[in-house]
């Protein structure tokens, strides 16, 4: 029987991760009524280990918002001509601690650290101290699989100027409560050399699309 403190934590622990599992592995846009409840499971479990591990503050429902960003890649023609590749990742952005940060999870830091390897092993070789960088950030409740949310950056860019964008976006959302507001990550690619591997731009917009207004632009740039 479980009785100690210690013990009742591993266990909530276990159940939640069991809870996380489920959650990962159905698809809301596929399976929306499974979904659903398999949200509420994980939801349930994981207030029970939030309570027991002492928080005071109430516990805000967790929403699994990763299929609700858009990826797409498109072709722009420069103004003199010449032409860039430019990946997109949109999607909503909410106050984090009301969604789903799936590197908290077993399943979701072992998804993370699998696709930065591979990216690595794929793309790494040409910038010394790049980093598989994500797009739109784990913390807002991006898929850890999506092989579109990721590309090679500049490390001391990824730790540094965008590390602090990120923080400005999410200090954004938790001022704005339930949203609506969205967070667009552009990246920009030269078609000079179709094989290369770092952005020669990176940029973040969140915007409040009710107001349809910009509330910020954050932007780094660099070459490849």
């Amino acid at each position: 029987m479980v009785t100690s403190r210690a013990e009742l934590i591993a266990d909530a622990e276990a159940k939640r991760e069991a809870a996380a599992q489920a959650l990962y592995t159905t698809s809301k846009r596929q399976s929306p009524v499974a979904h659903a409840s398999r949200e509420k499971a994980f939801n349930e479990a994981n207030q029970k280990l939030y309570e027991l591990r002492g928080n005071k503050k109430p516990y805000v429902y967790q929403n699994d918002v990763r299929e609700e960003f858009i990826y797409e890649i498109k072709t722009v023609r420069m103004k003199d001509g010449s032409e860039r590749r430019v990946e997109i990742v949109r999607g909503p952005l909410y106050s984090t601690d009301s969604i789903v940060n799936w590197r908290h999870s077993k399943i979701g830091e072992s998804a993370d650290n699998k696709l930065r390897r591979d990216t690595r092993n794929e793309l790494a070789g040409r910038h010394n101290g790049d980093h598989v960088g994500h797009r739109v950030a784990m913390s807002f409740g991006a898929d850890p699989a999506m092989s579109d949310n990721v590309g090679m950056q500049d490390g001391r860019q990824n730790i540094g100027t965008w590390r602090k964008a990120e923080k400005r976006a999410g200090a954004m959302a938790k001022q704005n409560g339930d949203g609506p507001l969205t967070i667009e990550v552009r990246e920009e690619f030269t078609l000079i050399n179709m094989g290369e591997q770092r952005s020669i731009a990176r940029s973040m917009v969140v915007a409040d699309q009710t107001a349809n207004t910009s509330q910020n632009r954050m932007s780094s740039s660099e070459t490849s």
